[in-house]
């Protein structure tokens, strides 16, 4: 599959859902806190755990991921729930061809899209927490959005898409 295409397909279906609004709203009603408490791995694994996703931890990478299997291709979701911020990403993974990103990077490139005058503020925006209480809240919220945006991605066809665009399967 041509990885541009893939990338503009995925920005396309991301625009319609509204990704970049929901996202920088999202980061913005958790824009503040710092967990300065050391032992972060735990209460994030117990939070994880509470939602209806299956999370599996990458030790050597500090994060957390997701994976769901779709007839040649693969949606993954990234978090890494470390030192009080909520990083999150996004990928499809179609034979070789892995495409998506971090949620600020693909935000800002939906927000150029659909205005090529944005310029967000913060730059790189997101959501934030201090304690175990306030990390379940972002977690939920982030899970909620991950739900809303992979509703039109599901919705296309990945794999008649790279066969279509001449990519190997």
């Amino acid at each position: 599959m041509n990885k541009a295409l893939a990338h503009s397909r995925l920005l396309e279906l991301l625009l319609r859902a509204d990704f970049d609004k929901r996202y920088y709203s999202y980061c913005e009603r958790h824009g503040n806190g710092r967990w300065t408490a050391g032992s972060w791995l735990e209460p994030a694994q117990e939070v994880l755990a509470a939602t209806h996703l299956s999370f599996r931890y990458v030790k050597k990478e500090h994060f957390f991921y997701h994976r769901e299997t779709f007839p040649g291709w693969e949606l993954k979701l990234h978090v890494s729930l470390k030192g009080g911020m909520a990083d999150w990403g996004l990928y499809i993974m179609v034979g070789e061809l892995v495409e998506g990103g971090v949620l600020t990077v693909l935000a800002r490139e939906v927000g150029t899209l659909r205005d090529p005058g944005f310029t967000p503020a913060p730059p790189a925006p997101r959501a934030y927490f201090s304690n175990a209480e306030q990390m379940k809240i972002v977690v939920a919220e982030g899970v909620a959005l991950f739900e809303h945006i992979k509703k039109p991605i599901v919705s296309c066809d990945w794999k008649a898409l790279a066969q279509t665009s001449g990519g190997n399967v």
